[in-house]
């Protein structure tokens, strides 16, 4: 009963730490759309003033 109980823990744990991680990388998406957005809006900026180089900048 030992072992099983120490398998459960160690289980348990893993899974913890598999959450955690999910959790991190869930808010590094809203980041990653941010900056998205930006980058899409500068674009349509740029798009509409006809400015070739800072386009070919980006």
């Amino acid at each position: 009963m030992s072992r099983f109980m120490k398998a459960v823990r160690i289980a348990g744990i893993l899974f913890l730490g598999l959450c955690a991680g999910q959790i991190s990388a869930g808010d590094s998406k809203g980041d990653a759309r941010g900056e998205i957005a930006a980058f899409d809006k500068k674009f349509t900026e740029l798009h509409l003033k006809m400015d070739a180089p800072e386009i070919m900048a980006m």
